[in-house]
């Protein structure tokens, strides 16, 4: 492990918070259905946080995975699969980085698939930001007004982030609405992890059902597409590898499934959320791991009425503005112009079907390849 820079301001302290948008609600709810122990979820991401900023010295986030997080939500499905789905998850990302396999994916998917990737990432973004936003009715969309506009105003300068100023936005906003402040000092109860051991009988149930649906989202979206978008803000870094990257999610979630944890990666959206409001280094995500850390050791019991604190509005917010700048990754596939329709298609069908990611990723790799394979026919 090498640190590269850790830098302690209020840009970074910004930044730590950006991508509450998406951890939020999809780890309460699972909380909340699927009768996870908080506790461990909560103390096992602040950990693996705390693991990536130091790892890689720059944002990389660590986040839910989100096709996992959403079968699970709706399908009601048994809390024992999602270490077993972990497991099974750790295993392959280890083998494809460890054998280089994630080398010759990276190098056979077209620079425009993966801006259309981003682009799909994106649009998702905007459109749930824009189902948060409407949520809680006028306030919502006064709070949600409001807090773009705080941002649009304080981007201009560095001296208030505007992050800090959304999430106060938000706790002001939900303490007069009747928020019970007191919960914050009552509800203190130190509570520990409780590790637990895959259940192998499970596996086949696990992989069909979780692991297998998941895998090329997250090999498109949080290895390869991650890797390109670390390349663009941070260009001098050398560290977000797709190799690097594959073996750490193996790392990642092989830790998670004994010690109660979600499965997670790192997705181009959270690197997106925690530059945009202002990190630059790793000691953005150490500092939102600390918080997650101690929110489950001290607030275990009571984590989803804690996190009740940050309306949805406001998670809203939280979303716009990188889903904003993932659209806008378009831009170095704009000529030539086969190159943006090649994106573009990939992005619409990552918003319009299920499994879009997927579809997307192969159809789009299939489209590029039939469109060289042509120009050159005609060009002969």
């Amino acid at each position: 492990m090498r640190l590269l820079k850790l830098a302690l301001d209020r840009n970074e302290l910004a930044g730590a918070f950006g991508d509450l948008g998406t951890f939020v609600p999809l780890v309460t709810a699972m909380i909340a259905v699927n009768g996870l122990d908080a506790t461990s979820v909560l103390t096992t991401f602040g950990l693996l946080y705390v693991w990536s900023g130091l790892m890689f010295g720059i944002p990389i986030p660590v986040q839910p995975m989100k096709v996992i997080a959403a079968i699970m939500i709706t399908q009601r499905l048994d809390r024992d699969l999602l270490p077993v789905a972990g497991l099974v998850i750790a295993l392959f990302f280890l083998i494809v980085g460890l054998t280089h396999t994630i080398d010759f994916i990276y190098r056979i998917v077209p620079r425009s698939v993966v801006r259309g990737i981003q682009l799909g990432l994106g649009l998702n973004l905007l459109l749930i930001s824009f189902n948060f936003m409407q949520r809680e009715g006028l306030v919502g969309y006064a709070v949600s007004i409001i807090g773009i506009v705080l941002v649009l105003i304080l981007r201009r300068t560095k001296h208030f982030p505007p992050a800090l100023a959304v999430l106060a936005l938000g706790i002001g906003v939900s303490v007069l609405q009747g928020f019970p402040v007191d919960i914050l000092t009552h509800s203190v109860q130190i509570s520990l992890p409780q590790p637990s051991l895959p259940k192998l009988d499970l596996i086949m149930k696990a992989t069909v059902l979780l692991a297998i649906p998941q895998i090329p989202l997250t090999i498109g979206n949080a290895v390869i597409a991650t890797s390109l978008l670390a390349k663009d803000y941070f260009p001098n870094n050398s560290h977000t590898t797709v190799r690097r990257l594959s073996v750490n999610h193996g790392m990642m979630n092989l830790f998670a499934s004994f010690f109660g944890g979600i499965p997670v990666c790192h997705g181009a959206g959270g690197l997106a959320a925690h530059y945009t409001f202002g990190a630059r280094t790793g000691t953005a995500t150490v500092l939102i791991g600390i918080i997650l850390t101690l929110l489950g050791l001290v607030y275990g019991h009571t984590t989803t009425q804690v996190l009740s604190l940050l309306s949805f509005s406001i998670l809203g917010v939280l979303l716009v503005f990188p889903g904003l700048e993932l659209v806008m990754t378009t831009r170095d596939v704009a000529k030539p112009r086969s190159d943006f329709y090649i994106a573009l298609f990939v992005g619409v069908i990552s918003v319009a079907l299920a499994y879009g990611y997927v579809i997307g990723l192969i159809a789009g790799a299939l489209l590029a390849y039939a469109h060289n394979r042509l120009k050159v026919a005609l060009a002969d």
